[in-house]
């Protein structure tokens, strides 16, 4: 995996990095891009970027 200009085409958590070194996760649903603490999604269109995802679940650990 490698950051990316293409818009996320599928729904999951993503690093976005709208300007280098700066980085956050957020969670695509249906084309709206959440970040964290925020109620409503902005249009995944209408963001500039790089992407890095969908990020995968760690296997849990022994005894998790």
């Amino acid at each position: 995996m490698q950051w990316t200009r293409e818009k996320p085409k599928e729904p999951g958590w993503y690093w976005w990095q709208p300007m280098p070194n700066y980085s956050e996760a957020v969670l695509i649903k249906q084309g709206f891009v959440y970040q964290v603490g925020e109620e409503r999604g902005k249009q995944l269109g209408l963001l500039a970027g790089h992407w890095w995802g969908p990020l995968q679940i760690p296997p849990r650990g022994p005894g998790a």
